[in-house]
């Protein structure tokens, strides 16, 4: 899901933007499926996403957005990374509690639909 590339008209951002349009299609996938599948079904998409998701986030916390801190000027910026770090705090926390819920429990498939639109949020 999340590949890399050795074309040099890649580059990062277009790297993230499939990132997120892989996720997208999975929530895609999970909503499409929510009312009549088996619980298992259910616990292998979110396992999947919360996966990509850590992942993703590991990369731009780790490889993009120090990346971009350079890159900025001082001041220039520094809100909006800031701002994506108090995200992804947030979104590991979500991660965490999602994966922790069993597939029956009250509004699981709510808080899968919120993670959705917080991950639409978060790749604009």
């Amino acid at each position: 899901m999340f590949e890399t590339t050795n074309d040099d008209s890649a580059n990062a951002l277009e790297l993230l933007k499939r990132d997120h349009d892989a996720v997208a299609r999975l929530f895609q996938e999970y909503d499409e499926i929510k009312d009549g599948a088996q619980d298992s079904e259910k616990e292998n998409l979110v396992e999947q996403i919360c996966e990509a998701l850590t992942v993703h986030a590991k990369i731009e916390e780790t490889i993009f957005y120090p990346d971009a801190r350079r890159a900025l000027h001082e001041e220039e910026g520094k809100d909006l990374l800031e701002e994506a770090a108090v995200e992804h705090q947030t979104l590991n926390d979500k991660i965490g509690s999602l994966e922790a819920a069993p597939t029956d429990a009250p509004r699981y498939d709510a808080r899968v639909e919120v993670m959705s639109e917080y991950v639409k949020k978060h790749g604009r």
